[in-house]
């Protein structure tokens, strides 16, 4: 699992168009996160809220995006097909007691890493 960005592949987290925001019919812009992967340029919608600890990964054709609040007590991931050129699958955990049953008691102390390699672990066993 490799993170981005690193010196090779820069990411950048823009805001949406008005446009894009209008079609989807949010009150707010949301997050894009644009990056460059073997030659090609990619977007994806970020689901994260701003005050959101994100984190990028690329495993295989995916990328997947953590997020983590510790003050709200949520975590997320969103997995994005390079391939496809889509969001594949999303979880979202909300609460100490459901956070703990994926991730274990001592979730607040794991690596943004680790947290996704678990949580797209756990997704890939429900899709």
């Amino acid at each position: 699992m490799k993170q981005l960005p690193n010196e090779k592949n820069p990411l950048s987290l823009v805001e949406e168009s008005w446009e894009e925001q209008r079609a989807a019919k949010r009150y707010n812009p949301a997050m894009v996160a644009c990056w460059r992967w073997k030659r090609k340029d990619y977007r994806m919608t970020v689901g994260a809220g701003r005050s959101d600890d994100i984190s990028f990964f690329i495993e295989g054709n995916e990328m997947i995006c953590v997020s983590i609040n510790y003050q709200l007590d949520y975590v997320g991931i969103q997995v994005y097909s390079m391939e496809h050129e889509d969001d594949l699958a999303e979880l979202f955990l909300q609460g100490d007691e459901q956070i703990k049953e994926i991730l274990g008691r001592d979730w607040e102390n794991r690596t943004p890493r680790h947290v996704a390699r678990v949580l797209w672990s756990h997704l890939s066993q429900c899709v």
